[in-house]
C-alpha cells in the first residue's frame, strides 16, 4: 500500500522514469522494471523528498504504517532497489545511506508529465485491493472487547462515529479491531487512511482516493468528486489521526456521506471533528486496579491466583495484563511476583491505564525492575522514552505524544494547560479560573480552554461527592507532568504555585466559616477533594523562609481538612513545623488565632497532649476575643471544656459553659449549637453523672440523625455506648455501636468513628460474643496502629485475651497497660479504670498473686508491637 498521495507528474532520474500515479518504474526507452509494492512505495517516498535525509522511522511509518516491522526489512528493500537501479552503495548515484539515521535520494529528478495525469476524473469503480487494506491479523487488544462491541453497535445505528481520546490511548488499534470485526459486513471492504502526516487539508480527498485505488486525477480530487466516486460503494472508511486537520475532515465527511448512502465513517481523533452527523465515542484508559482498601477496611486481600498457562494473575485488570505481556515480550519467562503486585498496581493507576504509557513503562523493567520504574515515575517524561522504533516518532516517547497534542492547541490554551499543572488531584472551575486567569486571560477564556482540554481528553470531569456539589476537573497524571515541565520552561512555576496556594487558603477560610452550620459529613465531602492540593501547597510554602506566613496560614486553616481526611499525623506535623513562626511580623492576627484553635482541635481529638490543647484553647479564646470573633470564641470555649478533665481538673467548666450560653443567639440553627450540647454532655461525664451523660448523648444522637449530621451522630453514638457500658447495659451499647459502625463503614469513614468500633468490641467482650469481639478489636487495632492512639484503649485488650482463655498474655497486657498509664499525661478514665480493676481481680483469681505479679512485670517491658502480636496471633476458636 502506497501511503503518499500520487502526484500528477512523473520523476525522471538517470535512465529511469518513476511514475507514481501510474504505479510503475520504467526505463526511459519505455521498458518496465518490476518492483514489489513495498519497494515501489519506498522509492516513491525517497524520490519525492530528493536531497533530504529521510529517517528510518519516517520510512517505516509511511510505508508500513503501525505494523511492527524491523529495520532489517527496510535494509532488504533498499538493497533490492539498488540492485534494480544498478546503484553502488559505496558510491551511490541514487540512494545514499546515512549510518544509523536513514537514507537520502541524492539524484536530482526531472519532472515529467504523468501518464495518469490525463486520465479521466474519478469514476465509481470497486476499490482495490478487494476487501480493504487492513492487516490480515492484528496483535491482541487488551481490555477493549466492550469498546469494540459498543462502537460496532454505534456504526450500525449511525453512519459516522469518531473515537476520541488523548494520544497513546490506542485509538488506532481499536479502530483497526473494529474494522476487522466488521470486514465481512461491507461488500467493498474496510479501508484505513492514515492522516497524521497530512499538514494540509486540501490533500485529504486525494489521499483517500489514492488509498482506495480510485483511478483518475486523485491528487486533485475534490470532496464532491470523491463522493460521486463512492456513491455506489458499500464500505467502511477509517480516517485515522484526524485531529490536526479536523477543520478539513468535517466538511469532507458531510459531503461523502451525502453522496454515498452505503458509506460508513469511523474517525479517530484526539478531539471531536465537530461535523454534522458525528457521533462520539470517548475512549478512556484501560481498567486499572482499585486503590488500596480504605483506611477503615485494612484487611489485606489475598493475592490473585495465576491462571494455568498464564503469567498474569487471575482477575488482573486489563492494564495489568497489558503491562505484564509487554514485560514478558522483553524478558521471556518473567512472571509477576506477588511482591511486585502493589508496585504494578500503583504504576497502572498513576499512568491512568493509558496503553502507550504502560508499554513505555514496561520497556524500562529489564533495566530497572518493577520497583525501580515505580520509584522514578515522578520523572516520567525522562523515564518513558523507549518506544518501538517502528512506531511513529510521536509515539516513541511519552513526551513526544504529549508534545504532539500540545502543538495542536492555540497559545492561550497551551498557557491554561500548563498552569493547571499546579493542581494536585482535582479542582473546581472557580479554582481553575483563580489560578489560570490573569491580565491577558480572563475567566471566560479559561472556561473555553477547559472545554478544549476536555475535548482532548486531557482533562477529566468528575461529579461532585453529592448531587449538590459542583463538578470537579482533573488533569490525567501524564498530561499534568507535561504541564509542570512546560510551566518550568516558561519560568512561571513559582508564581503559579503561590497563586494556587493562596487560592486554596481562600477556600479553606471560606469553608471554615461554614463549619458550624453544615452537617459535618457534608462539610467534609466538600473539602476532602482538595486534600492533595493542601499537601502540595503546604510543601511549596514551607520550602522558603520568605513564605513562612503563608505556610503557617495553610497549617492553621488546613487542620480541619487534614482531620477530615484522617491524615492525623500530617495535621500534627504541620502545626509543629510552623510553630517557630507564630510570632513572625507577617502573620495576621486572625491567622494566629486560628493556629491556636487548630492545636486545640488536636487536643480535643487526643492527637496532642491534653495540656497543650487546653493551653492553646485559652490562647485562641483570648485572640478571638481581641478580634471580636464570637464564633471562634464559642469554638475555643468548647475545646477548653473538652480538654480540662485531663489538663486542668480545677478548670471552671461552669463558667465556660455560661460564656458559651451567652454567645448563643436565639435565631441560631440547631446545628450551630452542637458544640454547647456536647460540652454539657462531657461535663456530665467528667462529673461521673452517667445517667445524665447517657441522656444528653442519646438526645444528641437522635437530633443529629434527624438533622442529617451523620458524623456528629456517630460521635454522639460512641459516647452513648460508652455511658451505657459504664452503666452496665452492654446489650444496648452493642446495638448502638453496631448501628454507628455499619453507617460509618457504608460511608467509608470508619476511622472517624473508631470510638464506636471500640465500644462494639468492649460490649461484645462483656456479653461473651467472642467472634464479634475478635473482629471488632482486630479492626480497631489496625486503625489505631495507623493513628498512633493505642494508649487510649490499652485497658480494653486484656479482657479479649481472657475471653480466649489466654490468661498469661492477658496478665502481660495488664502490665503493659500499667506502664503506658504511668507515662500518660492524664489518669485513666472511668471506663478504663473499671475494666482494669475487673481484669486484675479475674486474673488474680485464675493465676494467683505471684504469677500475676510476674506476668505483669514481663508485660511492663513490652512494646505496642507485642500487643499487636498477641492480638493477631491467635485466631478465634
Amino acid at each position: 500500500m502506497t501511503i503518499a498521495p500520487p502526484a500528477s507528474t512523473a520523476l525522471a532520474f538517470g535512465p529511469y522514469v518513476l511514475d507514481e500515479a501510474a504505479g510503475r518504474l520504467r526505463r526511459d526507452d519505455g521498458s518496465p522494471l518490476e518492483l514489489p509494492p513495498r519497494d515501489f512505495a519506498v522509492l516513491c517516498f525517497l524520490a519525492g523528498r530528493a536531497g533530504r535525509l529521510v529517517t528510518k522511522d519516517e520510512l517505516l511509518d509511511a510505508v508500513w504504517g503501525h505494523r511492527h516491522v524491523t529495520e532489517s526489512v527496510l535494509k532488504t528493500v533498499v538493497s533490492r532497489l539498488r540492485a534494480v537501479l544498478g546503484d553502488d552503495p559505496k558510491h551511490p548515484a541514487y540512494i545514499e545511506t546515512a549510518p544509523r539515521r536513514g537514507y537520502r535520494f541524492v539524484a536530482v529528478p526531472r519532472v515529467l508529465a504523468s501518464a495518469a495525469a490525463t486520465a479521466p476524473s474519478l469514476a465509481p469503480v470497486p476499490p482495490a485491493p478487494a476487501g480493504g487494506n487492513l492487516p490480515p491479523a492484528l496483535p491482541p487488544l487488551h481490555g477493549r472487547i466492550g469498546d469494540i462491541a459498543a462502537i460496532c453497535r454505534q456504526l450500525e445505528a449511525q453512519r459516522w462515529v469518531t473515537i476520541t481520546g488523548p494520544g497513546g490511548m490506542g485509538k488506532t488499534r481499536l479502530a483497526q479491531a473494529v474494522g476487522q470485526q466488521l470486514r465481512g459486513q461491507f461488500r467493498d471492504g474496510v479501508f484505513l487512511v492514515e492522516l497524521a502526516a497530512l499538514a494540509d487539508g486540501a490533500a485529504l480527498p486525494g489521499t483517500i482516493a489514492h488509498v482506495l485505488g480510485l483511478p483518475g486525477k486523485a491528487a486533485q480530487a475534490s470532496a464532491e468528486a470523491l463522493g460521486r466516486a463512492l456513491s455506489s460503494l458499500e464500505l467502511l472508511l477509517v480516517l485515522d489521526n484526524a485531529e490536526q486537520i479536523a477543520a478539513a475532515v468535517a466538511p469532507l465527511a458531510v459531503t461523502l456521506l451525502a453522496h454515498a448512502p452505503s458509506l460508513r465513517l469511523l474517525v479517530t481523533s484526539q478531539t471531536p471533528v465537530r461535523g454534522s452527523g458525528e457521533t462520539l465515542y470517548r475512549l478512556h484508559g484501560l481498567p486499572v486496579p482499585p486503590p488500596p482498601a480504605a483506611n477503615d477496611r485494612r484487611r489485606t486481600p489475598r493475592a490473585p491466583v495465576p491462571v494455568p498457562g498464564s503469567m498474569a494473575p487471575a482477575g488482573a485488570s486489563n492494564a495489568v495484563s497489558l503491562f505484564v505481556e509487554r514485560v514478558q515480550a522483553l524478558l521471556p519467562g518473567w512472571s509477576l511476583a506477588e511482591s511486585d503486585l502493589p508496585a504494578v498496581h500503583d504504576l497502572c493507576r498513576r499512568l491512568d491505564g493509558i496503553p502507550l504509557a504502560l508499554e513505555l513503562a514496561a520497556a524500562r523493567v529489564p533495566l530497572l525492575g518493577v520497583a525501580g520504574v515505580r520509584e522514578r515515575l515522578d520523572h516520567r517524561l525522562q523515564l518513558l522514552t523507549r518506544g518501538a522504533r517502528s512506531a511513529p516518532a510521536r509515539q516513541q516517547t511519552l513526551e513526544n505524544a504529549l508534545q504532539w497534542t500540545f502543538e495542536l492547541l492555540d497559545p492561550l490554551r497551551q498557557v491554561v494547560w500548563r498552569r493547571l499543572g499546579v493542581f494536585t488531584g482535582s479542582f473546581t472551575l472557580e479554582a481553575a479560573q483563580q489560578v489560570a486567569a490573569d491580565d491577558t486571560i480572563d475567566e471566560w477564556a479559561v472556561l473555553d480552554a477547559l472545554d478544549t482540554l476536555v475535548d482532548h481528553a486531557l482533562l477529566q470531569t468528575l461529579p461532585g461527592a453529592t448531587p449538590r456539589l459542583p463538578l470537579r476537573y482533573r488533569l490525567l497524571e501524564s498530561p499534568r507532568a507535561f504541564a509542570l515541565a512546560q510551566l518550568q520552561a516558561a519560568g512561571e512555576e513559582a508564581r503559579l504555585r503561590e497563586r494556587h496556594a493562596r487560592a486554596l487558603l481562600g477556600l479553606l477560610q471560606h469553608m471554615s466559616s461554614r463549619w458550624l452550620d453544615t452537617p459535618t459529613l457534608e462539610w467534609q465531602q466538600q473539602v476532602l477533594p482538595d486534600l492533595g492540593n493542601l499537601r502540595s501547597a503546604f510543601a511549596f510554602a514551607r520550602a522558603e523562609a520568605a513564605r513562612a506566613p503563608l505556610a503557617l496560614a495553610l497549617a492553621a486553616w488546613g487542620v480541619s481538612l487534614w482531620l477530615a481526611g484522617d491524615a492525623t499525623r500530617e495535621a500534627v506535623a504541620a502545626v509543629d513545623a510552623v510553630a517557630p513562626h507564630i510570632d513572625d511580623p507577617g502573620v495576621e492576627a486572625a491567622t494566629r488565632a486560628r493556629y491556636w484553635l487548630a492545636i486545640a482541635q488536636l487536643g480535643t481529638a487526643m492527637l496532642v497532649p491534653a495540656d497543650r490543647g487546653h493551653a492553646a484553647a485559652g490562647q485562641a479564646l483570648e485572640a478571638a476575643r481581641a478580634l471580636g470573633d464570637t464564633t471562634a470564641m464559642y469554638w475555643a470555649l468548647s475545646h477548653r471544656i473538652a480538654t480540662a478533665q485531663w489538663a486542668d481538673p480545677q478548670f471552671d467548666k461552669a463558667g465556660a459553659l455560661a460564656q458559651m450560653r451567652a454567645l448563643e443567639a436565639p435565631d441560631w440553627p440547631p446545628l450551630r449549637g452542637r458544640l454547647l450540647r456536647f460540652a454539657l454532655a462531657l461535663d456530665e461525664m467528667y462529673a461521673n453523672r452517667w445517667p445524665e451523660c447517657r441522656d444528653r448523648f442519646r438526645a444528641e444522637y437522635e437530633l443529629a440523625r434527624r438533622l442529617g449530621d451523620l458524623r456528629t451522630a456517630w460521635i454522639a453514638g460512641a459516647n452513648l455506648a460508652h455511658a451505657l457500658i459504664v452503666l452496665d447495659a452492654p446489650a444496648e451499647a452493642l446495638a448502638v455501636s453496631r448501628e454507628v459502625v455499619a453507617q460509618a463503614r457504608e460511608h467509608g469513614r470508619l476511622r472517624t468513628a473508631w470510638g464506636a468500633l471500640n465500644m462494639q468490641g468492649v460490649a461484645a467482650i462483656r456479653l461473651g460474643e467472642r467472634a464479634e469481639a475478635e473482629a471488632a478489636m482486630r479492626e480497631l487495632l489496625a486503625l489505631q496502629t495507623v493513628d498512633g492512639s493505642l494508649a487510649w484503649t490499652i485497658d480494653h485488650w486484656p479482657a479479649l485475651l481472657r475471653l480466649r482463655g489466654d490468661q498469661d498474655n492477658a496478665a502481660r497486657l495488664v502490665g503493659l497497660a500499667d506502664a503506658m498509664a504511668a507515662r500518660a499525661s492524664a489518669p485513666r478514665g472511668v471506663l478504663p479504670r473499671k475494666l482494669h480493676e475487673e481484669d486484675v481481680a479475674a486474673l488474680r483469681a485464675s493465676l494467683g498473686d505471684a504469677v500475676l505479679a510476674e506476668r505483669r512485670a514481663e508485660g511492663a517491658a513490652w512494646q505496642e508491637t507485642d500487643l499487636q502480636r498477641v492480638v493477631r496471633g491467635t485466631a478465634p476458636g
